[in-house]
This record gives structure tokens, C-alpha cells and sequence, in this order.
């Protein structure tokens, strides 16, 4: 150990000997009058009384001296075990006058008596923190060298041995005593290292939360700001491909709608990792009609399906099961778009099993799973095959938002997969309360559904449509899909323009509205408003927002919610919902 860490140790012992002071001075106490009673029986009450003071003038000068021991620093170390030495230097003389002024005068067993009462208070020093060592040297010579003259001195049989003896322990004791003091320093010099390393780590840890609160917010803020013009692409690209005709140009069209696809999919994968990473994603179980469920999955992925030339298919089976509908879809979209981008012929199915507990399938009739890659396909960016990062073979990101959600929502996975075989991976709803719905058909099975309509400009010709969102961009892009779709399609730029445009006594079919807007209301508020003028009115909230709780809020106001990066197709078929 360093000077610098010696002197540490030293106050630090200091600073525990202080807080124990009381403790010292009950035992030195209890020990003079231990030695006064004994000595009473011989020596004059004159005398008694003086060695009394002295042995309390003595303990005294050591609380004091330990009250100043508990303010020093580490700078003082040098102060500190002066201060130690001379006190126990003091406390050694004091107690060892009992034996030079009262040995003389007792009896041979109150010689011992007294005697023993001595040595108790040495072994009792001997454990005491911060006085062993030096200090402890010190008080054992100018005590029990006293007692071990006295006896010499004393003309009784055995009187020699005892002295001896006296100074056979003495030695002894200090010997002990320096041991202790080694292994007690090495201890508090550990227990020291220790505390700093657990500030160390305390301050480390501080500074990774304000790391993870700083990138809360910039995902909060880049969810918002970043969707925005991706969900104007979205829209655009989607436009584009419906009014182009000259065949020239529908392959790069193409080219075009799927670069936007994989840039709002790892948009979309990555804030959702980040969400789950910071603890911002909140299970919120309901009951869910799991035949309705698997029937929206079908719908989304049944285009892609189609395009591939593979099926998709999923067995009826009745039941509503207790979880978050918004999670578990998450986890069986991810699972169905792995399965689709690795499968080349036959298809997908999704199937139910239910026993003790209810679990979710997804098998696909891939090239399956070598058995060395099985425990690493839930690590972010592992992908098998696909060295080179190609982007239609995914980002390597969906398995891994599929082993954070279930472990989120208390589901197993599991994989059952072989080479040319396929793959099987199974959710397994542990603690998931489900039932069967009565009346409900079974076992029929529902295959894909074909594409969605696209907007024609026909089906919704004459409806009138009110669209709240700040952003220039994607309101233009907004506008012109409406548009194109058949809707007389007008914008608020802010929810003031919106109350004017709700009072304004118009006809609505449609409201359409950001979440976040410039003022006083958010989308949600502004839906409510208009829910309370036009009862009839489809409402539709759209929003980056990535906070947990819209979700819910929408829910409870009766309000779809769509996520940006706005899905046209999804878009398309909540209107036809909606609207009809």
C-alpha cells in the first residue's frame, strides 16, 4: 500500500475508533473500578480516590482525543498516531500504577486479583480498532512492565514466576497485537477500494442513465421527426405507382416502393428495439379474439404471400386469449415475415395449440435451421446465409424484437427446425389465461387474403374529409392521396384552424389527425371534438408517437390509432372499415 493509501487507512481507523469511544471508555471505566474495589480492601481511600482521578482525568484526554480523531483527514495521518500513541501510552501508565501503588499492599490473592483485572483491560485493548500495533505496544509496556516490577519486588513465594510470566504476556500480546493490526489494515484498505469502486460504479451508473434518458429522448424526438417524411414517401411512391402506365417505368416504380418498404421497416424494427431496451414498452393484456387477430395478419402479409407464389394459412379455432393484441401481433408479424423471406415454395401456416397452457405456431416450409446457428438467430443482425448484408434478406433485427417481447409479455419460444425440413416456432403463453368462444367454429381454415383495393377515385367520390397535421410535406402528400382516393379533402394546419373548420357547420364524413400539433390540443382532443359535432364522422388518429400510453388513450376515446410510417394499403382498409 501506498503513503497516500497508508494514510487513508489511518484516518479511516481513526474515524472507526472515535464512533466506538463510548464503548472504550464503559470497558477502561468498568476496569478502574474493577481495580478499585479490589485495592479497597488494603490501600488508604487518599489514595484510591487519586489513582481514581488520574484513570478518569485519563479516559477523559481520550475522548477528546478521539472526537478530534473522527475530524481529521488524511493529511492529519501523522497527527492522528501521535495521538493514538500518547494515549495509550497514558492508559497504559495510569493502569499500571494500580499495580506499583497498591501490589505492595494487598494480600497475595488480591495481588492476583488485581492483577487479572489488569490484563482484562489490556485483552480488551487489544481488539480495539485503530490502537493496535505501536499504540497497543506502547500501553502493554507501561502496564504490564508496572505490574511485572511491582511482583518482582513483592517477598513472596512464586513472586518471580508471576513476573515472568507477566512479561511473557505483555510480549505476547504485542506480538498479537501487531498481527491484528496488519490483517485489520489489509481489511480496511479492501473494504475502502471497495466503497470507491462502488462510487465508481454508482457515478458510472448515473451517467449510463443520463445516457439512456438522452437517448429516450432523441428516439422520442427521431420517431417523430423521421416518420414524418417517411410516411410523405410512403404515400407518394404509392401515388406514383397507381398513375404510372408506361410499363418503361413500373420497374423502377417497383425499385422505388421497395427501397421505401426497408427503409421504414428498419426504421420501424429499430425504434422498436430502442423501446424495448429502455423499458418504454408496457404490457397491456386484454381479451383478444385470436381468430380476429391471426385474420389481420393474413391480410397484411397475404399480398406479399401472393407475390412469392407461397401460401398463407391459418386454422380457425374460436378462442380469446388474455394479452396485449398490439405485442403479440408484433411478434407474430416478425415471425411470418422471417418465414416469408426465406421460404421459396410451399407456404406458411399459423396454428394453435391448447392444453395447460395456449400456444401460437408459425411454420413455414424453408430451408430450416442448422442445428450450430439455433442459439443465435434471436442476436441482433445474425442472419444465416447472408454474409454479405444483402437487405432483401432482412436486417437481422425481427427475432431479436420477438425473444425482448416475449420475454416483456412472459411467453417461451422455441424453435423446432431441420435442414430441408422447415422451421416451427412455437409461443407459449405461460400464466395466459384463455377460453373458447361459445358458438365459435373451429378447425375451418382461412387462407390469405388477397390484395387490398386501391384507391380508385370512385369508392369514396363526394366524401368530405378533414386533415389536422403541421407538417407541410406530409400534408401535401396526405392531400393528394385523398384526393385520389375520391375524398373533397381539406387541411388544418393547427388545431385552432381545426375548431374553426368543426364549427364552421360543414358537413364531415372523415377526420384524419396528427397527434402532436402546434397549441393548446393534441389529435386526440381535436377527435373528441369532432366526435361530439359529427357523431357519424370516421375518426382516425395518426401519429410517429412511439409513448405507450396513446395506444391506450385511443383506445379509450374509440379512435384507431395508425403508426407512422403510414402503410397506404393499411391506410386504404381502415376507410373502407370505416367509411364503407
Amino acid at each position: 500500500m501506498d503513503d497516500a493509501g497508508d494514510a487513508v487507512v489511518t484516518v479511516e481507523r481513526g474515524r472507526l475508533q472515535s464512533r466506538l469511544g463510548w464503548l472504550s471508555a464503559v470497558a477502561g471505566l468498568g476496569v478502574a473500578l474493577w481495580s478499585a474495589a479490589i485495592a479497597s480492601t488494603a490501600a488508604p481511600l487518599l489514595l484510591l480516590v487519586a489513582w481514581l482521578a488520574l484513570s478518569a482525568a485519563v479516559l477523559g484526554a481520550r475522548l477528546l482525543g478521539a472526537s478530534a480523531i473522527a475530524r481529521a483527514r488524511p493529511a492529519d495521518s501523522a497527527g492522528v498516531a501521535r495521538l493514538n500513541e500518547l494515549g495509550s501510552a497514558l492508559s497504559g501508565l495510569a493502569a499500571g500504577a494500580a499495580g506499583t501503588l497498591f501490589l505492595p499492599l494487598l494480600d497475595t490473592p488480591a495481588r492476583i486479583a488485581l492483577t487479572v483485572a489488569a490484563c482484562a483491560g489490556l485483552a480488551a485493548a487489544l481488539v480495539e480498532i485503530g490502537l493496535q500495533g505501536r499504540p497497543f505496544r506502547l500501553q502493554a509496556a507501561c502496564c504490564v512492565g508496572q505490574f511485572a516490577l511491582a511482583w518482582w519486588q513483592v517477598d513472596a513465594p512464586g513472586s518471580s514466576l508471576i513476573a515472568g510470566s507477566l512479561a511473557g504476556f505483555g510480549l505476547l500480546a504485542a506480538l498479537s497485537s501487531t498481527v491484528v493490526e496488519r490483517l485489520d489494515r489489509q481489511v480496511l484498505a479492501t473494504s475502502i477500494d471497495n466503497q470507491r469502486l462502488a462510487e465508481s460504479l454508482a457515478a458510472e451508473h448515473q451517467r449510463a442513465l443520463a445516457a439512456v434518458r438522452a437517448k429516450t429522448h432523441f428516439i422520442a424526438a427521431a420517431s417523430h421527426d423521421l416518420r414524418q417524411p417517411a410516411a410523405a414517401l410512403s404515400l407518394i411512391v404509392n401515388l406514383l405507382r397507381q398513375r404510372i402506365t408506361d410499363p418503361s417505368l413500373s420497374p423502377m416504380v417497383r425499385g422505388l416502393e421497395r427501397s421505401v418498404h426497408a427503409m421504414n421497416d428498419l426504421l420501424g424494427q429499430l425504434l422498436d428495439l430502442s423501446r424495448l431496451d429502455t423499458g418504454r414498452i408496457v404490457v397491456e393484456p386484454q381479451s383478444v379474439d385470436v381468430d380476429a387477430l391471426l385474420d389481420d395478419l393474413l391480410r397484411e402479409a397475404g399480398p406479399q404471400a401472393v407475390e412469392r407464389g407461397l401460401w398463407l394459412r391459418s386454422a380457425r379455432c374460436a378462442i380469446s386469449l388474455d394479452c396485449d393484441p398490439i405485442l403479440v401481433g408484433r411478434m407474430l408479424r416478425n415471425l411470418i415475415d422471417n418465414a416469408l423471406r426465406h421460404t421459396s415454395e410451399g407456404g406458411i401456416t399459423l396454428s394453435v395449440q391448447t392444453g395447460a397452457t395456449f400456444r401460437l405456431t408459425v411454420a413455414d416450409t424453408g430451408p430450416g435451421i442448422a442445428a450450430e446457428h439455433q442459439d443465435r438467430i434471436f442476436d441482433e443482425h445474425f442472419q444465416v446465409g447472408n454474409e454479405s448484408r444483402q437487405r432483401a434478406n432482412g436486417l437481422g433485427l425481427g427475432l431479436a424484437i420477438v425473444r425482448r417481447i416475449a420475454a416483456l409479455h412472459d411467453v417461451g419460444i422455441s424453435l423446432d427446425s431441420r435442414p430441408g425440413r422447415g422451421s416451427r416456432f412455437t409461443l407459449d403463453f405461460r400464466g395466459a389465461e384463455y377460453r373458447h368462444s361459445p358458438g365459435g367454429a373451429r378447425g375451418a381454415e382461412k387462407p390469405a387474403a388477397d390484395r387490398g383495393e386501391k384507391p380508385d377515385g370512385c369508392r369514396f367520390a363526394g366524401r368530405r374529409l378533414l386533415l389536422i397535421e403541421d407538417d407541410d410535406t406530409l400534408a401535401g402528400a396526405f392531400l393528394a392521396w385523398f384526393r385520389a382516393a375520391g375524398f373533397l379533402a381539406v387541411r388544418a394546419a393547427s388545431g385552432a384552424e381545426a375548431l374553426r373548420v368543426l364549427d364552421s357547420g360543414g358537413a364531415l364524413d372523415v377526420v384524419v389527425s396528427d397527434f402532436r400539433l402546434p397549441g393548446d390540443f393534441d389529435g386526440l382532443v381535436l377527435l373528441e371534438l369532432a366526435g361530439e359535432r359529427y357523431p357519424a364522422a370516421f375518426r382516425l388518429l395518426v401519429s410517429g408517437d412511439i409513448a405507450p400510453s396513446l395506444a391506450a388513450r385511443a383506445a379509450d376515446n374509440g379512435v384507431p390509432l395508425l403508426r407512422k410510417p403510414v402503410d397506404p394499403e393499411m391506410l386504404h382498409r381502415m376507410l373502407i372499415a370505416g367509411v364503407g
